[in-house]
């Protein structure tokens, strides 16, 4: 004689609400009768039978009911399964009674706090025929009567886990790396950029396997099943060092503290050259004053523990604000304001004293008397640079480097 199981027992061990949760149901076409089996995955639960943790399947009457229920790993039959802790694909093998041949509906109740993209898809070995339960249900028709326990097979695919390797220095080489399930056959996977641009795509894929020559940035990866498309989201570090150097003030003073920053992302290790033979080693943003006027390259050498380097500059224009000198015993003073200098003197007659101006070549390239007790020397037109300013008198003279700018 055939029993039956009603959909409405339900087993104790479910109201205890276990992590993850399924419900399988078998209904009559014919007469609408309907039965459920009960599966639940809880970390710390057996997949072997244990009681009161899983109930043992009992065949009821009296009815035509329809009976489905799954087998433990030591093959017990259940109504109720309490599997274990869910950390791989299952395969559980489903068994059906039925005492009169007619069609019959598979379809899913419950299917709770799985992660989206694991598959769950109900085989059927006789006729090879594999079933998407979240999408759609399995409608057969069976003339074995009694108890089908070899058929009907559940697969609960584990879902697929992103990794990333960081791209290198140039920042095209990184890698999404991607754990697959092998039971399961994606029709597509795609991945997209942070603009939702799609940037790869791959078909038919089971299995591990790898997206690479990807710049550093946040990626979303998107697995298709016929028409399900779970997503997953997933972050390329990079070490790419991008160069960048600001300075407080480029055109300063001697003895004047100057504040150099570095703007370099991904930098751990810094090198200044202020180009007048000092260094300073291990400082991202330095302060620094220069001893003697002049135009000196100031560069920065920034790199990381991962072999990447790059390297910026820029001009400082140094000078003397006010330099104070005698000739004769009158005070010269040689001042620079961008492109003008201006010669300062006291007591100084236009026929014993003149002004030289010399490139660093030891070129002159102008020259006159100081006319004037505040002489200015237009140096518009010349290049931006250190000069030499020498002022003269019939026994005595002094030099001065200036440096001018636009």
């Amino acid at each position: 004689m055939i029993f039956s199981l009603l959909v409405s027992a339900v087993s104790n061990v479910f109201s205890s609400s276990p992590e993850k949760q399924v419900e399988i149901m078998v209904q009559d076409s014919a007469s609408g009768l309907a039965s459920v089996t009960q599966i639940g995955f809880q970390v710390g639960a057996s997949p072997l039978f244990v009681s009161p943790e899983d109930v043992a399947f009992v065949l009821q009457s009296p009815d035509n009911t329809p009976q489905i229920y799954s087998f433990t790993q030591d093959n017990v039959a259940c109504s109720s399964n309490d599997y274990g802790g869910f950390n791989n694909s299952t395969i559980l093998r489903l068994g059906l009674a039925i005492s009169d041949s007619g069609t019959f509906t598979f379809s899913k109740q419950l299917y709770s706090n799985f992660d989206p993209a694991s598959m769950l898809i109900l085989e059927d070995r006789q006729l090879n025929v594999f079933t998407d339960l979240r999408q759609s249900t399995y409608k057969i028709s069976i003339n074995q009567i009694g108890e089908i326990n070899s058929r009907f097979y559940l697969h609960i695919s584990y879902p697929p886990t992103l990794a990333s390797s960081p791209a290198g220095c140039l920042n095209n080489d990184g890698i999404i790396m991607v754990t697959e399930d092998s039971s399961i056959v994606w029709s597509a996977i795609r991945v997209f950029d942070s603009a939702s641009v799609m940037i790869a795509i791959d078909t038919n894929i089971t299995g591990s396997f790898t997206f690479t020559g990807l710049p550093g940035g946040n990626y979303r990866v998107e697995f298709d099943y016929s028409v399900y498309t779970p997503q997953q989201n997933v972050f390329v570090d990079q070490h790419l060092l991008v160069a960048g150097l600001n300075v407080s003030n480029n055109h300063d003073f001697v003895m004047q503290n100057i504040q150099f920053y570095t703007a370099a992302s991904n930098a751990t290790q810094y090198v200044w050259d202020f180009g007048d033979g000092s260094t300073i080693t291990g400082v991202a943003n330095p302060t620094y004053f220069y001893i003697y006027p002049g135009v000196y390259t100031v560069k920065v050498n920034c790199s990381n523990n991962y072999g990447c380097m790059t390297e910026s500059d820029t001009l400082m224009y140094i000078e003397v604000g006010t330099s104070v000198n005698t000739i004769d015993g009158n005070t010269v003073k040689i001042i620079t304001d961008k492109n003008t200098i201006r010669v300062e003197t006291d007591n100084v007659a236009a026929d014993v004293y003149t002004y030289i101006i010399y490139d660093l070549q030891g070129q002159a390239i102008k020259t006159g008397p100081v006319s004037t007790p505040d002489l200015l020397v237009d140096m518009s037109n010349n290049a931006s640079g250190v000069y030499v300013v020498a002022v003269r008198s019939n026994s005595a003279s002094l030099a001065q480097k200036v440096v001018i700018t636009h």
